[in-house]
């Protein structure tokens, strides 16, 4: 199953959550992993940064979240 994966700025995350399949909170928002894209309310609300499609080791995934990393210091 494809998973999409976002960066929560605000630490909030879709709801109702039955296509929200992991939320992972860190310092530089929440990690949220999803059945499917999310909406473009979702993306308003939740105020979500799009990491990638796919596994979380996926390279392309990990160097997105790596490039927000270095970007919020």
């Amino acid at each position: 199953m494809t998973n999409y994966w976002y960066l929560s700025r605000n630490h909030e995350y879709p709801k109702p959550s039955w296509h929200v399949k992991s939320v992972q909170l860190n310092k530089y928002g929440s990690i949220i992993e999803m059945e499917r894209e999310a909406t473009e309310n979702e993306l308003f609300i939740c105020d979500l940064v799009y990491l990638g499609k796919g596994q979380w080791n996926d390279e392309h995934i990990q160097n997105k979240y790596e490039g927000y990393k270095r970007g919020v210091k």
